[in-house]
């Protein structure tokens, strides 16, 4: 029997697949389900502080959780293959420049989805923070927060989608070492 290795390129849907593994979890939580965990926390929070306590920690983490997300996009696998294509190609080989483009356009469409999921939050709390008080505050505040979280994670979402069709849009070779056995 005479063993060969052959590589493959690996097809849009299995990128798309494992890129979206990590992600099946936090899929599975609703905006409903965000907002009451934040709403709980906001509650034990305000037991022990004062409104003016509570409106600054809301915006504390408003602030933060831009910040985060800005700073720390998600990991992909995708993407770590394709910072090492890109580390071993020739600078001006054009489907290494096609990647930097690609990845740089995914990482500017994350980062204004990060800033367009603050600001939606920063203009809810704007009104939450001027209107209301105790317990409605609290549910207006968590309703605000659970957007930014909600959009934010949709955000991580379509940026590993987007990474996902770099290497078919940039004709990259992902090698993937089969064995075959002939007879």
């Amino acid at each position: 029997m005479r063993r060969h290795t052959k590589t493959l390129s690996l097809t849009l849907s299995v990128l798309l697949m494992v890129s979206a593994l990590p992600l099946s979890t936090r899929a599975q939580q609703s905006q409903d389900e965000i907002q009451a965990q934040i709403q709980a926390e906001l509650e034990l929070f305000l037991q022990t502080s004062t409104e003016d306590g509570l409106r600054a920690e809301v915006w504390r983490r408003v602030n933060e959780a831009e910040q985060r997300d800005t700073n720390n996009p998600p990991s992909s696998p995708i993407f770590d293959g394709l910072r090492g294509f890109e580390l071993t190609m020739p600078s001006d080989d054009p489907s290494a420049a096609c990647a930097r483009a690609y990845t740089s356009a995914c990482r500017s469409a994350y980062n204004a989805d990060i800033a367009g999921a603050a600001a939606q939050a920063t203009t809810v709390l704007a009104g939450c923070l001027a209107l209301t008080t105790g317990l409605n505050l609290i549910v207006c505040a968590s309703l605000a927060l659970a957007v930014q979280q909600f959009l934010s994670l949709q955000a991580r979402d379509r940026y590993q989608a987007c990474l996902a069709i770099i290497p078919t849009v940039c004709d990259i070779p992902i090698p993937c070492a089969v064995e075959r056995v002939d007879e």
